[in-house]
């Protein structure tokens, strides 16, 4: 009887055993996994473009890069006219950020102004803000 509960025990610490070793690699996996993701200049390449305040009446805005893309073109149109009112080039480094200052115009009133953003690789994408 004696014997059977040894075998039985040893099953056991054995089961636990293994279950705690996989628990804790799947933990130490799992942690830099989510460390890995967290960084997003990683392997991503992706680069975002919002305003600084969206309620306010002037047009800054604002480039973040986590991509490998540097150079970035701009334009301010109004909408349902191709020809733009503004529009310059500029640079901004991986990882980092850049404010661009538009100041508003009080002739603006009614229209909707369209910021068209394209990367160096023809990535294109549009912000809109209406003045009323």
């Amino acid at each position: 009887m004696f014997i059977i509960a040894r075998t039985n025990m040893r099953n056991e610490k054995i089961i636990i055993l293994s279950v705690t070793t996989f628990l804790l690699v799947s933990f130490i996996f799992l942690g830099y996994e989510e460390r890995r993701q967290i960084n997003p200049t990683g392997r991503n390449s992706w680069w975002t473009v919002y305003f600084e305040n969206p309620q306010a009446q002037d047009m800054t805005f604002t480039i973040k890069n986590t991509g490998k893309a540097r150079k970035f073109h701009w334009k301010e149109k109004v909408k349902g006219n191709d020809l733009p009112l503004r529009e310059a080039d500029i640079t901004v480094p991986a990882g980092q950020k850049s404010t661009i200052p538009l100041s508003g115009n009080d002739s603006r009133v009614g229209e909707q102004i369209i910021l068209e953003i394209s990367d160096e690789s023809n990535n294109k994408k549009e912000i809109y803000k209406s003045f009323e």
